[in-house]
C-alpha cells in the first residue's frame, strides 16, 4: 500500500492516495528519509488548470501500489534491484521524503 500525505501534489487523492503510473523516489546517496524525495511530486501551482486535471483524472485513474515504485535509494533495506520491496510505502506532507526508508 502506496499512503501520500503530500497534498500539494497533483497525483495525491482521496485518503492519501496516490494515483500515478510510476513513483519514482530519487536519493542515490541517502542515508536517512530526510534525504529521500518522492521524483513523481508534482506541484499542483505548477499545473495549469490543476482542478481539471484533478477531474479528469478520477474517470481514468488508479491507486499507485508498491510495484509501481522505483528506488534510487541504494541504502534503503527495502531497495532491491532499485525497485522497493517493503509492504507500506509512506511519503510524508513536507517536503514528499519517503518516510518508509530504513538503512
Amino acid at each position: 500500500m502506496v499512503r501520500c500525505e503530500n497534498y500539494h501534489c497533483v497525483f495525491n487523492g482521496e485518503n492519501d492516495t496516490c494515483f500515478t503510473d510510476v513513483i519514482a523516489i530519487k536519493g542515490k546517496l541517502a542515508t536517512n528519509s530526510s534525504e529521500t524525495l518522492c521524483g513523481s511530486f508534482t506541484a499542483k501551482t505548477k499545473v495549469s488548470n490543476a482542478e481539471f486535471a484533478t477531474d479528469f483524472f478520477k474517470e481514468t485513474r488508479k491507486p499507485a501500489d508498491i510495484g509501481s515504485i522505483e528506488c534510487e535509494a541504494s541504502q534503503c533495506m527495502f531497495n532491491r534491484s532499485f525497485n522497493c520491496y517493503a509492504q507500506q510505502v509512506e511519503i510524508n506532507e513536507s517536503g514528499a521524503k519517503c518516510l518508509t526508508f530504513k538503512k
